[in-house]
This record gives structure tokens, C-alpha cells and sequence, in this order.
């Protein structure tokens, strides 16, 4: 099996079509990869609503936030595997 590391360097790696092709697969499987509440839809339809309502609200994101994301990702990942 792949790291996801792997992985994301084959992605990058993908002609534009195959990209695209992933991203649709993606997404018609969005359920099975990252099941979402009822509650957490509701959730995600209302904060949607707001920003549409008030784009002002809208906060950017730093260049460093989704290699930031990764880290608390994988010591929540290392946390949960320690506990076991």
C-alpha cells in the first residue's frame, strides 16, 4: 500500500484529464471516503448560507494552513494510535 505522501505526489504527477477524472470520482464517492451527519449537513448548509449572506466574513487562508492541517491531522492519527 501507498502513503499518502505517495499518493499525493502521483496525484500532482496526473495529466489534466486524469486529474479531473479523480476529482469526479471523488466526488460521487464523497459519502464512502468521509461520511457526513445529518447534523454536520445542517451545519455546513448554514455556514455556507452566512458567507453567501456576508462574503465580508470570509476569512483567507495562509499558505502554510493546509501544511499546518496535515501536522494536528497526524497527531491526532499518532494520539489515537498510542491509546490503543
Amino acid at each position: 500500500m501507498s502513503t499518502i505522501t505517495e499518493i499525493e505526489a502521483a496525484i500532482l504527477e496526473l495529466p489534466p484529464q486524469e486529474k479531473s477524472q479523480l476529482v469526479d470520482w471523488l466526488d460521487e464517492h464523497r459519502d464512502d471516503i468521509a461520511p457526513v451527519t445529518d447534523e454536520q449537513r445542517v451545519e455546513l448548509r448554514l455556514r455556507q448560507s452566512e458567507l453567501i449572506a456576508h462574503p465580508e466574513l470570509a476569512q483567507p487562508l495562509n499558505a502554510d494552513f493546509f501544511t499546518e492541517l496535515r501536522r494536528k491531522v497526524a497527531d491526532v492519527r499518532t494520539a489515537q494510535t498510542s491509546a490503543r
